[in-house]
């Protein structure tokens, strides 16, 4: 395999799936310094941040979409109790 592809791999590893750098070492078949020497030259830490902040708002951004809906759903829910009940 062509050693870009396999850089591409390690940092996807790294920066997405959170995999150590001995461990990516392992699984692709390079030594630790290799993959620590592309981490550094590579910036993957700031990358995996930036992804992990990402993958946080977007979590926080559903659940937040998810509580609106339920209340909505909710008043709905209320609103019939309360049309059925005077009846």
């Amino acid at each position: 395999m062509k050693r870009d592809k396999l850089y591409d791999i390690a940092e996807k590893m790294y920066v997405e799936q959170f995999i150590t750098a001995v461990e990516i070492g392992n699984r692709i078949g390079v030594h630790e310094r290799t993959i620590r020497r592309c981490k550094a030259n590579g910036n993957w830490d700031e990358k995996r941040q930036k992804f992990y902040e990402e993958i946080t708002a977007s979590k926080d951004s559903i659940y937040e979409f998810s509580r609106k809906m339920l209340r909505e759903v909710e008043k709905d829910i209320d609103s019939k109790k309360h049309f059925y009940s005077s009846r």
